[in-house]
Formats: structure tokens, sequence, C-alpha cells
């Protein structure tokens, strides 16, 4: 009994054995009769079979004829992985052995990649499709944003395997939107709303506004005017800071302003009421006497403050008391 069963597979071992020489002479034909053409391996393919297909890891491109195009894809190549929903990698050269191994000749019509991962059962989601996903999902938390935002350098894997083909592929909403780098999570989610993982990329957020810029150039201390500001579209995925609103003031520059370059709220303080340089009326106040005589401010001052000033009639420096922008006072 033993005997015979082993003859039996034995047999069977043949048959299938000469059932793929005869496919493989039979594509060599096929092959020949159609022009030039190749057969382009996937980078990550699914695969439902005890036995990977061509068809399932390979697309063809060129001009072939479609019935013959088939019995090349129904070819029965390798042992499928044995665990589904687990992925397993084969090396550019390992691919190449079990293709010759299989197509003989016609090996060499094949274009390859640096490695294919194939996965039993489940769906996988390539990069042009992850890239889809990520934009129309982002797209409807950026489309409150001021002015035109986007999306873009979109980085994740190549592929993404799904363990079942009914899971689905969801973004994760942002915590914030900013400007610039931008996290992306990713989370595959079951039938019943099951998170079974996570997979983390990124991107940039670009946000093109009209923003306060320097129409000339600034320089430290220079009073900010109408004439000096101008308006320009800017990308503040690129600008560092709070930007100036464009309000309130008077304002003056603390640092050089480059023309064009955008105005921060970190470049800006409110113009001193009196400013360095300014001439203003000196006055001596005491319990029986007022004099007042010209002078000029040697520094910056507020209401309140103390500050050098120089008397013009006698050119000496002495220290007053500012009470607005035109008068400086000494109390006696």
């Amino acid at each position: 009994m033993r005997q015979h069963r082993h003859t039996t597979l034995r047999r069977i071992r043949r048959t299938l054995l000469a059932l793929t020489l005869v496919l493989s002479v039979a594509a060599a034909a096929y092959a020949k009769a159609d022009a030039d053409w190749r057969i382009h391996i996937r980078d990550a393919a699914v695969v439902m079979g005890e036995r990977v297909r061509l068809g399932e890891i390979a697309d063809p491109s060129g001009t072939i004829n479609p019935a013959n195009w088939q019995r090349f894809a129904d070819m029965e190549l390798w042992p499928s992985p044995p665990r589904p929903g687990q992925p397993m990698s084969i090396s550019r050269t390992r691919l190449h052995e079990e293709l010759t191994k299989y197509l003989g000749e016609n090996a060499q019509l094949a274009v390859l990649p640096s490695s294919i991962a194939i996965q039993k059962g489940g769906s996988v989601l390539r990069q042009d499709e992850l890239h889809t996903l990520v934009v129309s999902s982002l797209t409807r938390h950026t489309a409150t944003m001021q002015g035109e935002a986007g999306i873009r350098d979109i980085q994740l894997p190549s592929f993404i395997f799904l363990r079942d083909r009914l899971n689905r592929l969801e973004v994760e909403p942002p915590t914030s939107l900013s400007p610039g780098q931008l996290p992306i999570r990713l989370r595959e989610v079951t039938q019943r709303g099951e998170v079974v993982r996570r997979i983390t990329g990124g991107a940039v957020l670009d946000q093109w506004v009209t923003v306060p810029c320097a129409a000339i150039p600034l320089n430290r201390l220079d009073t900010l005017t109408p004439e000096s500001v101008t308006f320009a579209r800017k990308n503040l995925a690129f600008v560092r800071g709070d930007v100036w609103d464009g309000k309130g003031g008077p304002w003056r520059v603390l640092r050089s302003v480059g023309t064009g370059s955008v105005i921060y709220f970190t470049d800006l303080e409110s113009l001193p009421l009196l400013q360095k340089g300014n001439r203003v009326s000196l006055i001596y106040q005491g319990k029986s006497l007022r004099l007042t005589v010209p002078a000029e401010a040697m520094s910056d001052g507020k209401p309140g403050e103390m500050i050098p000033v120089r008397n013009l009639q006698t050119q000496k420096q002495i220290y007053a008391t500012v009470r607005d922008e035109n008068t400086v006072v000494i109390s006696r």
C-alpha cells in the first residue's frame, strides 16, 4: 500500500513538472508571436492561492495579445507565504532566480524591482493611493485656514499592506495645523472599528497669505511709515515667528529689515513719545521761579522717565523728567 502511494505521488509530480514545462514552452511561443513587450514585476503584491501566480505580481507593458498575456498570468510560480496577513520579502537576486526557474528564457522579459513584498490575503495600498488618501483627508481640515493651503512632500512607505481585505486605512485628524512640517498618523481599522496598528509619516503644509513686508531697506530705529510698508504673498511654511498684522503703532524697527522681507512683531517696538535728538522745552520749576529754555533730548523717553537732555543755551547736559513729547521738567 505504501509503495503504491509513493508511486502515485511520483506520477503526480511528473505530471505537474510536465505541465509546467508545457506552459513555459507555450508561453515562449506566444511571447515570440507578439511585438516588443515587458513583464513589470510589482514591488508589493497580494496573492490568494497556495501558489503565487504571475498575474498577481506582474503587469504587462508594450504590445502583447491579451489572450497571450492571460496565459502568462495564469502560470503558477513558487509557494505563497505560509501565514496569511504576514508579508514575505524576496530580494532582486532571488526573484530573478525564481522567475528563471519557472519562466525559462522568458525571464529576460521581466523588469525587476529592488525587492518584492508578497502577502497572502488582505490588500495593499500603493504610494499614489496613500498620497490621495492623505491629501483628500487633510484638505477637509485645511479648508478653513486663512489664505491658500496645500500639502506636499508626503513621506510615507512605498506601500502598506492591510491584514484583511475588509479592513480600511484612515488618516487620524491632526491635533493642530501649523505651516511647515506636519506629522501624519495612519491607522488600520477593522470592520468593527478596532484599530489593529498605526503607521506614522510626515508632510509639509504650505499656507500662502498676504503679509506686511518692507517696501524699502529699513535700518535699526527707523520709524515705520505707510511708504516703508508693502504687502506681499508669502508661504508661512518658511516664515519663522509671529508676523506683524499691519496694525497698531506708531512703530519703529529694532533691527535692519531688507526690501521685501517679512516684518515680524519682534522687529518692532512702539515709537517712544520722546525720541533722541528731538527739540524740547526744558522747564526749571522752583517754588518761586519758573524758567523755560530750549533743549535737546539725548535719549528716548516715556512720560515719567528721567532722561539726559542738553541745554542749548549753556551746552550743559542735565537730567530731566519727561512730561510729554515736547516738554521735560526739572523740579526744585
